[in-house]
């Protein structure tokens, strides 16, 4: 995934963009190579056959419009066979945490809880995404409850994570994810200890 001007980008066969430097350096040879053919006067055919024209690299390259040009149209042509496309929802998060009594248990090391763990994974993930994303937090004990009144930037939801609590109560996992997959809002972050 590719962040560029407050949106991401990503690919199908993300491998293909490598080809971007490759078409550039080829064309570039192409265009330095080219020589002008030079025009030689023979008396008989015989001749002509050991007349061999040589092709003078340039020492310095400017490139002419036409170049351009042919750039651009090779680089889409990468850019389409690698099914680049942007990622529309890519910029909004939903972020549900287990906030149940489970969560308060301490993990191998017994040094954390699961909670406070599941709250730096979720704090991570929104400290990678991208400068423009918008966030939901929900939590899902006792019930499904949403701590964000709209879309809040990153800074914000993180501060409300931070402050959250663990409760005293079931999780309600398979509700909850039913509830915020109906809404279809954006990309979801399910944090728990519970497989999915």
């Amino acid at each position: 995934m590719i962040s560029l001007f407050g949106s991401t980008y990503s690919a199908l066969f993300p491998w293909l963009l490598g080809l971007i430097p490759l078409v550039t350096l080829f064309l570039i040879y192409i265009y330095k190579h080219r020589g002008k053919g030079k025009r030689i006067v023979v008396s008989t055919i015989l001749i002509l056959k050991n007349i061999r024209s040589k092709t003078e690299a340039r020492s310095k390259f400017f490139p002419p419009p036409r170049f351009f040009f042919e750039l651009l149209i090779l680089l889409l042509l990468v850019l389409g066979t690698a099914g680049f496309f942007e990622s529309l929802n890519s910029h909004k998060i939903i972020m549900l945490l287990d906030n149940s009594f489970s969560m308060s248990a301490e993990d191998v090391s017994g040094t954390n809880n699961f909670f406070t763990l599941a709250k730096d994974e979720a704090i991570k993930i929104l400290n990678e995404a991208s400068s423009g994303v918008e966030v939901k937090v929900f939590t899902t004990s006792p019930n499904l409850k949403e701590l964000t009144r709209n879309w809040e930037n990153k800074k914000k939801a993180i501060e409300l994570i931070s402050d959250i609590q663990c409760m005293n109560g079931e999780d309600n996992l398979g509700g909850a994810i039913e509830s915020l997959l109906k809404s279809g809002e954006g990309k979801i972050y399910v944090i728990t200890d519970k497989a999915l």
